[in-house]
């Protein structure tokens, strides 16, 4: 049965019986996206890619079907294959053998044409929209609960590592931060540009400097939990 027929029921049991519908799809929706979104339902998009065909030797090589190469090969590419067609969509680490690779498949998505913005967006506000809590959940704004993510580096980049977890306005510290602030840095402070130079060598000294002005101090306390702006001081 294809995703068109299966889709056009289940479309057409949802409106009967009046309720909400979405689609777990098999993410090979790209061989016809176009047909996908007429469907007129929102999708639940997996990011379980195939991993590459055993080609080793000749015979594992002669055993590899067309189409199983065309999966591993274009699947990363269809959340936007799907974008383009104007598909309204949430990803999903649903059939992950290892849940860690799901950061790093999001990436794989976008390195195929996803921008950050749309992998945001399908793992935040559209999913919040499909459920109905969009007013409790999915972005940050007053009012709303407080769950969020905080990285070093790209939230979807394989250098990335997640630093904190907030659920509810609570904060989860995943990974000790060992982040220096020693080095050179340009400032401004509302009354000019500055160089601000930190060496933590034995001890912790800085450095500013604004034009002619120099302003030295030593036995400067880092605290390493405080924002940037915080932690010299």
């Amino acid at each position: 049965q294809s995703l068109a027929a299966a889709g056009g029921q289940t479309g057409t049991l949802a409106h009967e019986a009046q309720v909400a519908a979405q689609i777990v799809t098999g993410g090979d929706e790209y061989k016809r996206a176009a047909e996908v979104v007429k469907l007129g339902l929102p999708l639940v998009v997996p990011v379980n890619f195939p991993e590459a065909p055993d080609v080793s030797n000749d015979s594992d090589a002669e055993e590899v079907a067309t189409e199983e190469l065309r999966q591993w090969q274009d699947a990363p590419g269809n959340a936007a294959a799907l974008t383009r067609a104007g598909a309204t969509f949430a990803l999903t680490s649903n059939g992950l053998k290892d849940l860690k690779q799901f950061r790093a498949n999001v990436g794989r998505a976008m390195a195929r044409g996803l921008t950050e913005a749309q992998a945001l967006a399908a793992l935040t506000t559209t999913p919040a929209r499909l459920l109905g809590l969009d007013a409790r959940l999915g972005s940050l704004s007053p009012g709303k609960i407080a769950n969020l993510t905080v990285t070093r580096g790209g939230l979807f980049s394989m250098q990335g590592k997640v630093r904190e977890v907030w659920v509810d306005g609570n904060r989860y510290e995943t990974a000790k931060d060992e982040t220096t602030p020693a080095g050179e840095w340009k400032i401004d402070w509302g009354h000019g540009h500055g160089t601000l130079i930190v060496s933590a060598d034995k001890d912790t000294t800085v450095k500013v400097v604004a034009g002619a002005d120099t302003i030295r101090a030593s036995a400067v306390r880092f605290e390493p939990r405080a924002t940037l702006r915080e932690r010299l001081r």
